[in-house]
């Protein structure tokens, strides 16, 4: 068993995707630069194009076809990759956001009993698209699963003891996808009803920054930020290292 944390990523697809991905590996790795004394990680990107990241100090792999699962849902692949991690190791979490702070002060909240998520959403029963065949097969297995809250999955982090929570989510997952084909989100409300009345949701937004309503806006920033020749580069690699001053421009909104 591994006890350094391992931080995982997901990029695959469109050029967009991949710089995204670089932009929030850059920002862990500029935050955790700025203290000596942190606890270890090592960050691991599942990916299909690896040359965006040959320069950076992270283990790339190829993504597992069969995790996309019996209906081919690409965010399946999310908890299957972070279920992967944790048969090796003591904590691990998969984000596809960026870092406001340490790195480590998100691990400190990985905990056993507790689920670490982004912000808290609206009960199952509330969210948009859920069609009423959905719900009914909820009602049937435990009325209270329709309570069960959702959170956006801007990070998944779990520790060994409780990696179970994905296995039961990645099973309700292959049952409910062929109700709601249409909902790109799936994977949220699956491991809210996995979750739910077993383990405690630890929901942090000031150690990340989710930008999911503001895509275009990032996006154009981190084309600007990738372009410009006179930052300094961070040691060791072709990125450039995100200060201080640099951040706050993509944290305020």
């Amino acid at each position: 068993m591994t006890h350094a944390t391992q931080l995982i990523y997901l990029a695959f697809g469109a050029a967009t995707y991949q710089r995204e991905a670089v932009f929030s590996i850059v920002s862990a790795l500029t935050q955790a630069n700025r203290c000596k004394h942190t606890e270890p990680f090592d960050i691991r990107v599942l990916n299909d194009a690896p040359s965006f990241f040959d320069k950076l100090p992270v283990q790339t792999s190829v993504i597992d076809p069969s995790w996309a699962g019996p209906y081919r849902y690409p965010f399946r692949i999310k908890h299957m990759a972070l279920k992967d991690a944790l048969q090796n190791r003591i904590k691990a979490a998969i984000i596809d956001t960026f870092f406001r702070e340490l790195p480590v002060a998100l691990f400190k909240r990985l905990a056993p009993g507790k689920l670490l998520r982004n912000a808290r959403g609206r009960p199952v029963s509330k969210v948009p698209l859920l069609p009423r065949t959905m719900l009914a097969r909820l009602e049937q297995a435990e009325p209270s699963l329709s309570t069960s809250r959702p959170t956006d999955s801007g990070v998944i982090g779990l520790m060994h003891s409780d990696r179970a929570v994905l296995e039961r989510s990645i099973t309700w997952m292959d049952e409910l996808r062929p109700l709601p084909p249409e909902l790109h989100t799936l994977e949220e409300p699956c491991l809210a009803l996995a979750a739910h009345d077993r383990m405690e949701l630890n929901a942090r937004t000031d150690v990340i920054h989710h930008y999911w309503r503001r895509k275009a806006q990032l996006r154009a920033k981190v084309g600007a930020w990738l372009s410009n020749p006179r930052l300094k580069m961070l040691a060791g690699n072709r990125y450039p290292a995100l200060h201080s001053h640099i951040l706050a421009r993509f944290t305020a909104y």
